[in-house]
């Protein structure tokens, strides 16, 4: 590697005239010729795969992203029923929306993780101008780009997707969680308005009945108890009738919860449950479904992303690589006079360097700390896959004894 002082009767290429070739690199070729597209190789090939990458983690993004309902379209939909309702939480719900917008946050994140650092560029001024025979060097001028090991842009890449398939998983799963919160409100507060509606019929009964009977002794052919217990069970079925109606509004309030929109607008629940039934798929068909459940995807993309961040701390404690380009300008030479061709010869400097990681404790600790947090989130997704399980079977064991 040529500082600025050696090699400069070699180069070609003065202020305004052609490049000379120099001998090392062939006949033709100067040093600006192949730095220029290796450095600006380094610089688009990292950019490119980290632009499939971001490609790849946004996929159908766009696609599932919640609808957008004003108002009027929200009171609408609402009317609509269960239907209805399940349309307006998957749009408005805030947990939804915030779990999408993780999702669309970590898919962006991904190209960044692997790009190179950005290039350094540097500018220095001699304090005092370096005479050489072809003229008086005043400064120069470097480009730097530091190339870390290639399992670090690699394996931070695939870190990076793997936690946005997580978000994306994760996204889903919400959904189901919302969908199966709503239908659970939904069905509590159509019990609550049935049995209310019961009592009422069976109120309006009792109160016809109380007058039927009101008559009958006046006239002496019922007694005064009988009108009494009757008169009973009607206050009775009023205390009962008032104490649905609030609950009828508790329950309300946790539907509008469970959707996600606050409003005055009604919630109806006219939709028939239908009648109980029992799963007619397979056991093993079930299971093999409870495994593919969102929850447990997000688990398995969250273990691939912890293994891909240990090959990314194992390759941090590998050498470093960086590469450059300096020009130092030349004036031109007292000594060889202005007719030379040789005087006013710019320098070139090629330089490679390497990043030696020389604090390996420190190093080593962040690779078992990666393989730590590893073996924790596999733990994890065991545990869920265990959960999962026994969730499966015991519901399919209450669904069975109440059939």
């Amino acid at each position: 590697m040529n500082g600025p002082n050696e090699g400069e009767d070699r180069v070609g290429g003065g202020h305004g005239g052609p490049i000379e070739p120099i001998g090392e690199c062939g006949p033709g070729v100067h040093p600006v010729r192949w730095m220029m597209p290796a450095l600006l190789l380094l610089w688009t090939a990292p950019a490119h795969a980290g632009a499939r990458a971001r490609d790849a983690a946004l996929g159908s993004i766009s696609d599932h992203a919640p609808e957008v309902l004003d108002e009027q379209q929200i009171t609408e939909q609402l009317a609509r029923g269960l239907s209805g309702q399940l349309a307006v939480a998957a749009a408005r719900h805030p947990g939804v929306r915030a779990d999408f917008e993780r999702w669309h946050a970590t898919a962006l994140a991904v190209s960044p993780v692997g790009a190179l650092p950005d290039p350094t560029v540097e500018f220095s001024v001699f304090l005092q101008a370096i005479e050489t025979r072809t003229g008086p060097q005043r400064g120069r001028v470097g480009v730097r780009q530091a190339i870390p090991w290639p399992s670090v842009l690699t394996a931070g890449t695939e870190a990076a997707l793997e936690a946005s398939r997580a978000a994306e998983v994760r996204f889903e799963a919400r959904l189901l969680d919302v969908a199966m919160a709503v239908e659970e409100a939904h069905w509590a507060l159509w019990s609550v308005r049935t049995m209310r509606a019961i009592h009422e019929d069976h109120h309006a009964l009792v109160e016809g009945l109380s007058g039927t009977v009101r008559g009958r002794v006046e006239v002496g052919s019922a007694s005064l108890s009988e009108l009494q217990q009757i008169d009973l069970e009607h206050a009775r079925m009023m205390d009962d009738i008032a104490r649905m109606e609030e609950q009828e509004r508790s329950v309300e309030a946790g539907l509008r919860a469970a959707i996600g929109v606050w409003s005055s607008d009604p919630v109806p629940t006219m939709d028939d449950p239908g009648g109980p039934y029992l799963p007619s798929e397979a056991a093993v068909l079930l299971e093999a479904a409870a495994m593919a459940h969102p929850f447990l995807r997000e688990a398995r993309h969250r273990v691939a992303a912890a293994d891909a961040a240990v090959r990314l701390a194992r390759g941090k404690r590998r050498p470093g690589f960086s590469v450059g380009m300096d020009w130092v300008p030349v004036g031109p030479s007292e000594h060889l006079g202005p007719a030379s061709t040789e005087s006013g010869q710019d320098a070139w400097a090629a330089g490679v360097g390497i990043t030696v990681p020389v604090w390996q404790k420190r190093a080593g600790d962040q690779v078992a700390a990666a393989e730590a947090l590893a073996r924790s989130e596999r733990a994890d997704a065991e545990l869920h896959e265990v959960s999962t399980h026994a969730a499966l079977h015991d519901a399919l064991a209450r669904v069975e004894s109440s059939g």
